[in-house]
């Protein structure tokens, strides 16, 4: 069975493949996915100002913030990343993106603004911070997103299937799934990288972004130091065991260069670099 939705930002496809499991079981599985992916755009879009990744932005220099227990585990993920990565991986930087206008503005904050490093966890999924912050998980929610979606469908008895969030896939079971990665050179084009089964991967790069005056495309990753948007052309691939994590680790390779960074190995991943 396979099932589409416009989420995320995003097209994502789910593919489930189970012997002995009826329809309405089947359906029941994907219905179950979807919402977990929902429920993580709902809880982290940036683009809302009910979202609990705005509330932490809009208050927790104030007063403790509660939120999602995924919301909490999803920055202490980016917490720990910002550290392994030499903060080459950083949430915090979401007052780069709104002065660039790729981001809407629902708090303005007197400088200066904190960082990920001022966001202090506590028990019981609260959250405080020490200054500031305009926080956007952008770079990893899709991922961990796909991941909830995986999880659901598992807890639903589903044993083989793939999820793909517009190039963060995971794929689960014996199954081996073919891959295929836009050229950064030519978006319309697909480019066979080998197949997946049992792990996770995604893509970061610069496709179908305006180009600034110098004819660089531009996107949404942020050099967190020099407060700038990357204007790569490459495109950068990650192979990892859970999507949440190739989908962060795109971005440390793409800002370090390095496919044996560290971080990347820390966390058992591959990196895939393309630039035809």
């Amino acid at each position: 069975m396979i099932r589409c939705q416009p989420l995320l930002g995003t097209f994502v496809e789910i593919q489930i493949s189970t012997e002995g499991c009826n329809h309405a079981k089947e359906l029941a599985a994907i219905t179950s996915a979807f919402d977990a992916i929902k429920k993580v755009q709902e809880l982290m879009s940036v683009h809302s100002a009910f979202s609990h990744l705005s509330q932490i932005n809009a208050l927790a220099h104030k007063q403790v913030v509660s939120v999602h227990p995924w919301v909490w585990q999803v920055i202490s993920i980016s917490k720990d990343l910002y550290l392994q990565s030499g903060g080459l991986f950083n949430v915090g930087i979401g007052h780069v993106l709104t002065e660039t206008g790729a981001r809407p503005i629902f708090t303005k904050h007197l400088k200066p603004i904190g960082d990920i490093e001022d966001i202090e966890l506590l028990e019981k999924n609260q959250i405080r911070s020490k200054k500031p912050v305009h926080l956007d998980l952008g770079g990893i929610a899709k991922g961990f997103a796909v991941d909830r979606a995986v999880d659901a469908l598992l807890s639903n008895g589903i044993s083989e299937g793939l999820v793909n969030a517009g190039g963060d896939m995971r794929a689960f079971g014996s199954k081996l799934h073919p891959v295929k990665v836009r050229s950064p050179r030519d978006p319309n084009l697909l480019i066979d990288i080998g197949t997946l089964s049992d792990g996770a991967i995604a893509t970061s790069a610069n496709y179908f972004t305006p180009s600034d005056k110098d004819g660089h495309a531009t996107g949404h990753i942020v050099r967190s130091q020099a407060k700038a948007i990357e204007k790569s052309s490459d495109s950068f691939s990650l192979v990892a065991p859970l999507c949440a994590l190739a989908d962060a680790l795109t971005k440390v390779f793409m800002l370090s260069g390095d496919a044996k960074h560290p971080c990347i190995s820390k966390y058992r991943a591959q990196a895939f670099q393309l630039s035809v």
